[in-house]
């Protein structure tokens, strides 16, 4: 029997167990050599389950925790920004904002 549709989606749901785990922080190198696979057949993988490419889905997971450590600590933006692993302040609050539509503190307040 074929396992090609099955395969891909354990793959691709590895991935994702992966990215949740570093907060999406992960070279595609360091992703092939914990998969044991070749960068561009995973980067295929999430671009057809997800549209986006590896690092477009990274984000996603970037994103996600900078919202919950937003939400749910009282770590100042900065230090968030920065355990995060972002060294140009202006690209994290560009693409956190395209994201969730205001600032991450517009966010905070808001939302708290």
């Amino acid at each position: 029997y074929s396992l090609s549709g099955s395969t891909e989606e354990f793959l691709l749901n590895k991935i994702g167990h992966i990215l949740e785990s570093r907060n999406g922080r992960i070279s595609r190198n360091e992703l092939e050599i914990i998969m044991n696979y070749n960068g561009d057949y995973l980067n295929r993988i999430i671009k057809k389950y997800t549209g986006l490419t590896l690092t477009e889905y990274s984000l996603v997971f970037t994103l996600k925790e900078a919202q919950r450590l937003l939400l749910h600590s009282d770590k100042g933006i900065s230090d968030i920004i920065h355990d995060l692993g972002f060294s140009n302040r202006s690209y994290f609050y560009k693409i956190f904002s395209q994201k969730y539509g205001m600032t991450p503190k517009e966010y905070r307040e808001k939302n708290r």
